[in-house]
């Protein structure tokens, strides 16, 4: 729904995009003032996501399993 209302706006940051290559927080500003965008309210939620560090172990810990992965990708 917010995507169709914003429709201008979107087809006039391609076109800048294409001309420009590069757009700044400015330009899409100004771009979103000009052609009547609508934002979006906060507080809003993407999505709800957990990020862990990848576990790595030695042959000194025991984690035989890991290294023999690690080994195979050379």
């Amino acid at each position: 729904m917010l995507l169709q209302k914003n429709y201008l706006v979107l087809e006039k940051i391609v076109e800048e995009l294409l001309e420009y290559e590069i757009l700044t927080g400015k330009d899409l500003e100004r771009i979103v003032a000009e052609n009547g965008g609508i934002r979006e309210k906060e507080p809003f939620l993407l999505s709800s996501a957990t990020y862990e560090e990848p576990k790595f172990g030695s042959s000194l810990d025991g984690n035989a399993p890991a290294i023999a992965l690690l080994n195979a990708t050379n």
